[in-house]
């Protein structure tokens, strides 16, 4: 749930908004350099030119900050003696 400008709205799993405004997600997999990143500009590219917000990330950015914390956290606990 989402209070926006003091109303209560809510989403639900179609992307529809209490308010009336609708959202789309598009999630784009593929093999490293085959194109997502070129194909979610374009989407991008597409919307705003209609007027539309858009938001791209990468979800694999997550995994690789979570990977990299978690490395450092194994190397950190290396060094130390207990």
């Amino acid at each position: 749930n989402r209070i926006y400008q003091g109303q209560f709205q809510y989403y639900d799993a179609f992307g529809h908004r209490s308010d009336g405004k609708d959202f789309k997600i598009y999630l784009i997999s593929g093999k490293a350099r085959h194109g997502k990143t070129t194909l979610g500009d374009y989407i991008k590219e597409y919307y705003e030119q209609k007027g539309k917000k858009c938001i791209l990330t990468s979800y694999a950015k997550y995994i690789k900050m979570y990977a990299m914390k978690m490395k450092y956290i194994q190397k950190s606990r290396e060094n130390k003696y207990f």
